[in-house]
Order: C-alpha cells, then sequence, then structure tokens
C-alpha cells in the first residue's frame, strides 16, 4: 500500500527526477554501512556471537533494550543529518554552496559520519562482546558453533563385507576426508 501510495511512476518522469531519487537513496544507505562497517571492525574487532544472531533472548548480545540499539541509530541519524541540507538544494530550494559541496559526496559524508559517531558511542557507553584485539573466527569454528561435523572418519564409508583400501589400522585412522555440503 505504501509503495503505491509514493507514486514511483513520478520518478520516472524525467531523468533528473530518477537521478535525484537514487541520490535520495544513497544518504540512507551510507548511514546504515557506515554503522554496520564501524561494528564489525572497529568496534567488535571481527568478533560475532553467531547463536546469539538467531535469538530473541533477553540477555543476548545483540537484543539490547527491547531489540533496538540506540547507539546506531544515533548514528544513523546523525549520518543522514550531515545529508539533508544538501537533499533540499537537490529539490530546488535555495542552500549554501557549502551544503551543495557536502551533498555531493553523501555517500562518503554520511558513511565517514555514521561510522564515527557509532564507534564513539560505543567507547562512551559499551556495548556487549566488544574485543581490544582481532577475533574473527575461521570457518571451522563457526561450523563447530552451529553443530556441523568438519571431518568425517574415512573408515565409516568401508563395510565389513568389502575390502579396505588402508595397509594398516593406523593409516586408516589417519586418514581424513572432508565432508561435503549439499547446497
Amino acid at each position: 500500500m505504501v509503495g503505491f501510495a509514493m507514486c514511483p511512476w513520478h520518478l520516472f518522469a524525467s531523468s533528473n527526477m530518477f537521478t535525484t531519487y537514487l541520490s535520495a537513496y544513497a544518504v540512507f544507505l551510507s548511514s546504515i554501512a557506515g554503522v554496520m562497517v564501524s561494528d564489525y571492525y572497529f568496534v567488535r574487532k571481527g568478533h560475532y556471537n553467531v547463536q546469539d544472531l538467531y535469538t530473541f533472548k533477553s540477555g543476548s548480545t545483540y537484543m539490547f533494550k527491547w531489540g533496538i540499539s540506540w547507539h546506531a541509530y544515533a548514528a544513523y541519524i546523525a549520518g543522514i543529518l550531515i545529508n539533508i541540507v544538501g537533499f533540499a538544494g537537490a529539490v530546488g530550494a535555495t542552500i549554501p554552496i557549502g551544503a551543495q559541496y557536502i551533498y555531493n559526496l553523501n555517500f562518503f559524508c554520511g558513511f565517514i559520519i555514521s561510522a564515527g559517531v557509532y564507534y564513539l558511542l560505543c567507547w562512551a557507553w559499551p556495548i556487549p562482546e566488544t574485543r581490544t584485539k582481532w577475533s574473527e573466527p575461521t570457518p571451522e569454528q563457526i561450523e563447530e558453533i552451529l553443530g556441523f561435523s568438519t571431518t568425517i572418519d574415512a573408515g565409516s564409508f568401508n563395510s565389513d563385507d568389502q575390502p579396505s583400501n588402508f595397509e594398516d589400522e593406523k593409516e586408516k585412522h589417519e586418514t581424513v576426508v572432508s565432508r561435503a555440503v549439499p547446497v
């Protein structure tokens, strides 16, 4: 209903309107990207809790207060605000030339401002599971957390009535066959 109410066919009335729409869209996306990059690379230093990504328990890492991170929303709004005046100029209002220059770089300005504000807010009011050094989990650690087995004993593929391809029992146990994941 909302998509119909915004009259999307007016966006294609002229190439200028469509370009203005895409620029406005970049204002909002840059702020989201800035918060996400700052959280992963600078605040949590590559660490994420895979189990807590998929839970709504009140004490989980990403639940915050009622499921809302005020750090992220404040940084998101800050990233948008730096570009709002320039956006007003793009739709026809008279604005200072400095605001137009900032708006010409709207993705970079929104990204940098939102990433910086998020980092500072998380520094002043720490969030759960932050790290002081880089700690991105390996694929093996992720599979272990999710309960997948990374290796299968090669002996489990031999039945008693078929001859074994191994010379001795030691070689049989040292051989590891990687698990194939069906897609």
